[in-house]
């Protein structure tokens, strides 16, 4: 585990480097936050916790547990989303998505026969709020 984290500490922050570079070649705004704040400020935020977790992994003890195989709910939730991706284009955003969280909500959900109600209903609401602000209000189509 220490070495999986070793690694992909190191690629984040090689990650973080690349978007701060690049942000950085963005046109500069004089009087308000230029196209490139959010990036860079994003990018520094992963430099910093890819830093913390290369430290914590250096700092660990060199035992070298093998991972747990992942369990059949991640399985799962990878279908989920193949099947999502691949009925987006089809069937549009408000009909895919809803039945997308629903499925993956279910999916982690610790006994899905008791709480189905608040996964269909949260997942209803999300569907509803992310339509109305990137449809409506910031006229982003959506598929």
């Amino acid at each position: 585990m220490r070495k999986l984290d070793i690694i992909s500490a190191v690629i984040l922050i090689l990650l973080a480097g690349y978007v701060i570079i690049t942000a950085g070649s963005f046109p500069q705004s004089t009087t308000t936050l230029g196209p490139g704040f959010f990036p860079t400020l994003t990018a520094g935020l992963l430099a910093i916790f890819a830093l913390w977790q290369l430290v914590t992994a250096l700092l660990q003890k060199k035992s070298e547990d093998a991972p747990a195989p992942p369990k059949s709910s991640l399985l799962a939730i990878f279908a989920v989303t193949g099947v999502y991706i691949a009925v987006l284009p089809l069937v549009g955003f408000l009909v895919s998505t809803p039945l997308f969280l629903i499925a993956g909500g279910l999916v982690i959900s610790e006994d899905p026969k008791r709480k189905w109600k608040p996964v269909v209903l949260s997942s209803v609401v999300t569907t509803g709020v992310l339509y109305t602000v990137f449809s409506v209000l910031l006229h982003v189509p959506l598929p």
